[in-house]
C-alpha cells in the first residue's frame, strides 16, 4: 500500500485501468495498487501531490507539498494567460475582442490581476523570449546512474514541476555527516527528511563559498538515513535540495519534451562499471496522434563512434566511453534514451550518465 498526499483544493479527476477516478482534495489517500500511486504522483506531481509516510514529520511533508502546489499553480497560470495574450496579440491590435477561454478566466482569477498588467509585468519581448535563436537549455535523462538490467531502461531526472530543465526541489529541514562519510542523515530526526528520497536521486548541497556538492543516493535505509555514492564532509548541517530519478521500461517512459526546439543533443556517458557493455538506443515521438516511438540511432550502418553496431542498439564496452547523437532541425516532440546491460553486470557499481541539450 502507499500513502499519498493531494496539497490541492479541488478534486483532481484521472483515469487508470480504465475507469474514471478522483483524487480527494487536501487530503491523503492510501492506494492498495501501487501501480495507481505512482501514476497519480506522476500525473499531478507537479502541483505537489506525492508519496507522504503517516506520523511524524507528516506536517513537514505537507507544508513542503502546499508550497509546490502554489508555485505549480502560478507557474501554470502565468503559462495560460501568458499563452492566451500571444495568441490573441493580432487580434487584439485589429481592435477586436477574443472570446476568453475558461481556462485563462480561472488563471486570471488566480493570479488575482488582468491581464493588462500582466503584460506589464511580462512585456512582449518576453512572450517570443524562448522561441528566439540562443535559447539553450540542458538535463539530464540519468545522472550517475548504476544499471542493474538487460532489459531496455528510459530515465529521466526531474526538478520542480516534473520538469528535466526545471530547478532542483527544496528539500526538508538540514541534513550532516559525522566526519567525511557516506551515511547522511537528517540534524533532526522528527523531520523525517528523506521520506521523499529514492535510490538514483540527486542531492545537491551549496556550500558557504559557492561550491555545490552532487551526491547520488545508493541506498534509503529510512526516511531518516541515506548513503550516498561517494563520501561527503557535511559536518554542522547544511540546507539541501533534490531531483528525483524516475525510471521505467514502458512505452510511455523516459520522454523529454522537444517540441519548438530546432537543435538536440542526446549523450551518453559510461564512465566506470564492469559491464561487458553498456547497450543504447536513441528514440524519439512524433506528436501525432497515435504516433509511436522511432529509432532515430542507431541505424543499420551506423558507426556508434567509440562504440560498436551490435544489431539494434550501440555497444559500449570500455569505461570512458561516450557518444552525442546529434539531432538538427528537429521536429519530433519528445526523446529519450534507452539503456540496458549485456547480460553481464558484476558487484562494481555503474556510473552512467545519459544528457540532454536542445536549442533554437
Amino acid at each position: 500500500m502507499k500513502a499519498v498526499y493531494s496539497p490541492c483544493v479541488e478534486p483532481l479527476q484521472y483515469m487508470f485501468d480504465s475507469k474514471a477516478r478522483t483524487l480527494a482534495p487536501d487530503s491523503i489517500s492510501v492506494f492498495d495498487d501501487e501501480a495507481e500511486a505512482k501514476h497519480v504522483v506522476n500525473l499531478f506531481g507537479r502541483f505537489g501531490v506525492g508519496y507522504i509516510a503517516r506520523g511524524k514529520g507528516e506536517s513537514s511533508l505537507k507544508k513542503i507539498a502546499k508550497a509546490e502546489w502554489e508555485a505549480g499553480n502560478k507557474k501554470w497560470a502565468e503559462a495560460v494567460v501568458l499563452d492566451w495574450h500571444k495568441t490573441t496579440k493580432d487580434e487584439r491590435e485589429a481592435g477586436l475582442a477574443p472570446d476568453e477561454p475558461p481556462a485563462v478566466t480561472t488563471a486570471k482569477e488566480y493570479l488575482r490581476v488582468l491581464v493588462v498588467a500582466v503584460a506589464l509585468l511580462f512585456p512582449a519581448f518576453a512572450f517570443a523570449q524562448d522561441s528566439q535563436p540562443g535559447v539553450l537549455k540542458s538535463g539530464n535523462f540519468a545522472y550517475n546512474y548504476d544499471l542493474e538490467t538487460s532489459t531496455l531502461t528510459y530515465c529521466v531526472v526531474e526538478g520542480e514541476n516534473n520538469d528535466p530543465f526545471g530547478n532542483s526541489i527544496n528539500g526538508a529541514g538540514q541534513i550532516e555527516t559525522s566526519g567525511s562519510s557516506i551515511t547522511v542523515t537528517g540534524v533532526n530526526a522528527a523531520d523525517d527528511v528523506f521520506a521523499v528520497v529514492d535510490i538514483g536521486d540527486v542531492l545537491n548541497v551549496r556550500r558557504s563559498n559557492g561550491n555545490v556538492e552532487v551526491l547520488t543516493v545508493v541506498t534509503n535505509a529510512d526516511d531518516d538515513t541515506i548513503t550516498v555514492a561517494d563520501a561527503v564532509d557535511l559536518t554542522g548541517g547544511f540546507t539541501w535540495r533534490y531531483k528525483k530519478t524516475v525510471c521505467g521500461t514502458a512505452v510511455t517512459d523516459g520522454w523529454i519534451s522537444v517540441s519548438g526546439y530546432t537543435n538536440i543533443n542526446l549523450g551518453i556517458q559510461y564512465d566506470a562499471g564492469d559491464l561487458g557493455a553498456l547497450e543504447v538506443v536513441w528514440e524519439c515521438l512524433s506528436g501525432a496522434p497515435g504516433a509511436q516511438p522511432v529509432q532515430v540511432y542507431p541505424g543499420p550502418a551506423s558507426d556508434c563512434g567509440f562504440g560498436t553496431l551490435s544489431t539494434s542498439v550501440c555497444s559500449f564496452a570500455s569505461t570512458g566511453d561516450r557518444f552525442t547523437r546529434g539531432l538538427a532541425n528537429n521536429a519530433f516532440a519528445f526523446c529519450r534514451i534507452g539503456i540496458r546491460d549485456d547480460g553481464t553486470d558484476n558487484a562494481v557499481r555503474e556510473e552512467i550518465y545519459g544528457t540532454i541539450d536542445v536549442g533554437r
